[in-house]
């Protein structure tokens, strides 16, 4: 593990370009990791840095090249993970997104800023209907994996309701109604 740490301390003091660089030769098998590599705790030290931003006033406006750096890590994660480990991933990556659209405003077609993207996201892959859900009579009834695809649906909703409470998402009827059952989600 101390290679890994090492690693990552060296990668977060370098510039952007820099780690950009170094993430291409890493994924192209141009350069190697340390067998131990944690890829989860350098991106989140990417993030640190992207939420966190530069100059005299931190955390008041992120920053988006490195921001830019974490979603790539965590689109590399994602296409290599299994099923659960895949939706924690998408809802940190979207999270950030989120934090970032908060400070940069909706800009239609980016892919980092585009709140219709995450709006996608909410739809896609969703398990249950609101119909499926409002059935539910207990919880307690409900088997570990049924429960944490609500839990995930409520995490995802967690993010539209962000961007609603920031102005970003003016949701239809049908978003409405899904953000108000996130309330009742266990």
């Amino acid at each position: 593990m101390k290679q890994s740490e090492e690693l990552i301390a060296w990668l977060i003091k370098q510039d952007v370009t820099t780690v950009e660089t170094w993430l291409q030769n890493v994924w192209e098998g141009r350069e190697s990791v340390p067998k131990d590599f944690y890829w989860p705790h350098l991106v989140a030290a990417i993030e640190v840095l992207a939420r966190s931003g530069n100059g005299p006033r931190y955390y008041e406006q992120p920053d988006l090249a490195w921001a830019k750096v974490a979603v790539s890590i965590y689109q590399y994660l994602i296409n290599r993970a299994d099923p659960l480990t895949r939706m924690s991933l998408e809802d940190r990556m979207m999270h950030l997104k989120a934090h970032l659209m908060r400070s940069y405003g909706n800009v239609a077609g980016d892919p980092m800023l585009d709140v219709d993207q995450i709006i996608e996201w909410f739809f896609r892959n969703l398990h249950l209907s609101i119909e499926d859900i409002e059935k539910i009579s207990s919880w307690e009834s409900l088997t570990t994996e049924e429960l944490l695809r609500l839990s995930y649906i409520k995490n995802r909703l967690f993010v539209l309701r962000f961007l609603v409470d920031h102005n970003l998402i003016f949701p239809d009827e049908r978003l409405k109604k899904w953000l108000m059952i996130r309330e009742r989600l266990p």
